[in-house]
């Protein structure tokens, strides 16, 4: 690829910036051949993921959020490059004095208004969000490692050069041009925008979606296995990170060399790898005062693996003492939880109580606490933060699937601001009758009821994944267990 070759999607740059895009692309390439690890297919894989995850990505005028997770200095200019603590500090008193609007207030009125992005373009519909021109996707997965080398799960022969389906959340109503990995009555998923009052007028407007789905399967070539993941975006460039985070984390984790072996081992060195290339210049996605939740659940048989970074959830209905109960899949990181507060506090950071109840405690750079306000103690990206605590590094809880359980949940907070684990539950299993997809919409649909009754003109992104239990079944039925 020479240095004046045309990049497709990115006719809205300079000739300067195209030439730079195409140079870093090389370097990849040539880093990677030079490495001499991997094959020509796979080196194309790897400037192909980079390039569609991040330059072709369609453009939008996202503002950050002045939710409960403000980066607290409005359009600061900043940059994709991880600083320390004290250069992030400087920069964000810098940016401060020209928005010295208070992070922190008392009231709900005050509180509804530090969730508004800080946007006056007013978006005419869902389509201008950054949604890829493709809701599904189908591609070959390629390892680096053989999966278990010929071993069997659970008397089931592992499948090698299995293709990968992978499957993006959608809006209610949108017809996706590809079929998502299961039938749509055992898994259904959804990602509703957000609105906020509107600038222009006394009515309200979308806002661009932050959040993440996607659905994968099969996966790491096991027809017996599949990947469900959440990501949450928040900040100026949140739903680019997000979505960066996904196809760079759902490629990379199956291609892990313990992805057989050691899940949660390949889950946390997957997300750490991620957010570093987050800060690489190759990425083009601005980390700096930009991160997202992520949610993962694998399955594999029998087993599940559940990662969790943030405040997004995974719920599993079963059945205990003849009823139908939540359990908690997954454990919020907020920053005044215990554990996360004393690697916090030792990191140099600060930790803010909740201003009032239902507020989230709040992570910061310096002792006044005038200065990032992250309302989450783990993410990926909020890079400005990484130096004082705040990891990318997932929580993993292995657990085995009983015969009690009957369907998982995976959203983001959009469902769990207003929804309780027990209630949520209560709301998809009236309608799984009507199939997983049917329940998923009820559920985002009842989670905007509540953000209209309790917020008025404002409502958080809202994605969901409903799945039965189990949603896979083997080629040979009595060579798996039921265990």
């Amino acid at each position: 690829m020479g240095a004046g070759a045309s990049v497709e999607g990115v006719s809205n740059l300079s000739d300067a910036d195209k030439t730079k895009i195409v140079s870093d692309l090389r370097d990849i390439y040539e880093r990677q051949k030079q490495s001499g690890s991997t094959d020509d297919l796979s080196i194309f894989e790897e400037v192909k993921h980079v390039y569609e995850s991040t330059v072709a990505m369609p453009a939008t005028d996202g503002k950050p959020k002045k939710g409960r997770r403000p980066s607290a200095f409005g359009s600061a200019n900043v940059t994709s490059i991880p600083e320390d603590a004290e250069v992030a500090a400087a920069r964000a008193a810098a940016a401060q004095m020209e928005d010295p609007s208070p992070a922190v207030a008392s009231s709900n009125k005050d509180f509804r208004k530090r969730r508004l992005t800080l946007t006056t373009r007013r978006q005419k519909n869902t389509k201008d969000a950054a949604v890829p021109a493709t809701q599904g996707a189908s591609r070959p997965a390629h390892h680096d490692a053989p999966h278990s080398d010929g071993t069997k799960l659970n008397g089931t022969p592992n499948r090698r050069h299995s293709v990968t389906r992978t499957f993006q959340s959608h809006e209610i109503g949108d017809v996706p041009d590809i079929q998502q990995p299961f039938p749509l009555d055992v898994v259904g998923t959804y990602s509703c925008h957000g609105i906020e009052p509107s600038w222009e007028d006394e009515g309200y407007s979308a806002k661009i979606n932050q959040d993440r789905g996607t659905v994968c399967h099969p996966y790491a070539d096991c027809e017996m296995a599949a990947l469900f993941a959440v990501f949450d975006g928040h900040g100026e460039k949140g739903d680019k990170v997000s979505h960066f985070v996904m196809t760079e984390v759902q490629r990379r984790l199956e291609k892990h060399p313990e992805i057989s072996t050691n899940p949660p081992h390949a889950f946390k060195e997957t997300f750490v790898e991620v957010n570093r290339l987050l800060g690489d210049k190759v990425s083009h996605v601005d980390a700096l005062y930009s991160g997202t939740t992520a949610i993962a659940v694998l399955i594999r048989g029998n087993t599940m693996w559940t990662s969790n970074i943030g405040d997004s959830r995974a719920v599993m209905a079963t059945i205990k003492d003849g009823k139908l109960q939540a359990e908690a899949l997954s454990h919020d990181h907020n920053p005044d939880s215990p554990e996360e507060k004393k690697r916090i506090l030792a990191a140099g950071g600060f930790v803010s109580p909740p201003p009032e109840p239902g507020l989230s405690a709040r992570v910061w750079l310096d002792p006044e606490m005038t200065q990032i306000g992250l309302a989450m103690a783990r993410s990926v990206g909020d890079h400005a933060v990484k130096a004082i605590g705040v990891i990318p590094e997932p929580e993993v809880i292995e657990r085995q699937i009983q015969p009690e359980d009957q369907f998982m949940v995976l959203a983001s907070d959009g469902v769990w601001e207003f929804i309780p684990n027990q209630e949520a539950i209560s709301i998809v299993a009236e309608h799984m009758k009507d199939g997983a997809t049917a329940a998923c919409q009820k559920l985002i649909e009842t989670a905007a009821e509540r953000w209209r009754y309790n917020e008025g003109d404002y409502r958080d992104d809202i994605t969901a994944i409903v799945a039965r239990i189990p949603c896979m079944e083997p080629a040979n039925p009595q060579s798996v267990s039921s265990g």
